[in-house]
C-alpha cells in the first residue's frame, strides 16, 4: 500500500515537473485538473496522517503496537537475563559453598601426599618481629606486627635419597591462633617454607622447613595454640599437629 501512495505521488510530480524547464512557458491548470490534485494529495494526508485520529486509516494504532511488541520482547529479554544471572550467582554460591566443606583430619605428611619413608613432624612456633634465611634473605613482619613462624622437620627414613616438590603443588594453608579467625600464611620467597621448598633430601637425613602467619605485636605467645587447615581439592582440612 506504501508503494501505491508513493508511486501515485511520484507521477503527479513527474507530471508537473515535465511540463516546466528552461525556455518552456508554465503549465497552467484548468479549474478541473486543480481541483483533482488537490483532492487526491488531500485524500491521501488525511488517509496516512499519522499525527491525527479522524484520518480513514490512521496508522498510529500499527505504530503503537509495533512499539509494544518491542517493549514486550525487551522486557522478555531481561527477564531471561536476570534469570541467568540468577542462576550463575546460584551455581557460584554452590561452589563457594563445597569450597567450605570439611575434609576431616588428616596428618601433615598426608596432606602433602609424601611416599612411605618420608615424615614430617611439627616442632613448635616462635614470634619474632623479622625471618631472616641464611645471610641472603630476610622479610620484616612490618610495624605493629610480628611473624609468628611454625617449625616442622622433614626426614628421609627410606634408605634412598628422596625428590621433594612442594611448590608446584599451590599449596594454601592457613591457621587459627588465638581467636576463631583463620589466618592465611604468608606469601614469600623462602627457599624453606613448605609451599615453596624444592629439593633432595638423602637417605637419613633431615630438612628443616616453616610457615610464617603475620599476627598483631600484641599476641601473647602463651595464649596461641596453632589450628593448621589446608585447602585441597575443594576442601578444607584440618591437619593434624
Amino acid at each position: 500500500m506504501k508503494k501505491k501512495r508513493f508511486l501515485a505521488l511520484t507521477v503527479v510530480a513527474a507530471t508537473i515537473l515535465s511540463l516546466t524547464g528552461c525556455g518552456t512557458p508554465l503549465y497552467e491548470l484548468t479549474e478541473e485538473e486543480e481541483a483533482i490534485i488537490v483532492k487526491y494529495s488531500a485524500h491521501v494526508i488525511s488517509k496516512y496522517n499519522v499525527f491525527q485520529r479522524d484520518g480513514m486509516n490512521s496508522v498510529l494504532p500499527e505504530i503503537q503496537e509495533e512499539e509494544t511488541e518491542t517493549v514486550e520482547e525487551s522486557t522478555e529479554s531481561i527477564e531471561e537475563s536476570t534469570e541467568a544471572v540468577d542462576g550463575n550467582v546460584a551455581s557460584s554460591n554452590g561452589a563457594d559453598s563445597g569450597a567450605e566443606q570439611s575434609g576431616g583430619s588428616i596428618s601433615l605428611g598426608e596432606a602433602l601426599n609424601f611416599t612411605e619413608g618420608l615424615d614430617i613432624t611439627y616442632n613448635g612456633f616462635e614470634m619474632m618481629p623479622s625471618y631472616k634465611e641464611g645471610s641472603y634473605y630476610a622479610i620484616e613482619a612490618g610495624v605493629g606486627y610480628s611473624y609468628l613462624v611454625m617449625n616442622f622437620t622433614l626426614t628421609n627414613n627410606s634408605s634412598e635419597a628422596c625428590d621433594v616438590d612442594l611448590f608446584s603443588d599451590n599449596l594454601q594453608f592457613s591457621a587459627k591462633l588465638d581467636s576463631d579467625e583463620k589466618i592465611a600464611a604468608e606469601s614469600n620467597f623462602l627457599t624453606y617454607s613448605i609451599v615453596n621448598y624444592e629439593g633432595t633430601v638423602e637417605a637419613g637425613e633431615s630438612v628443616e622447613l616453616i610457615l610464617l602467619f603475620k599476627v598483631t605485636d600484641t599476641a601473647e605467645p602463651s595464649t596461641i595454640m596453632p589450628e593448621l587447615y589446608l585447602d585441597k581439592d575443594g576442601s578444607i582440612y584440618s591437619v593434624n599437629l
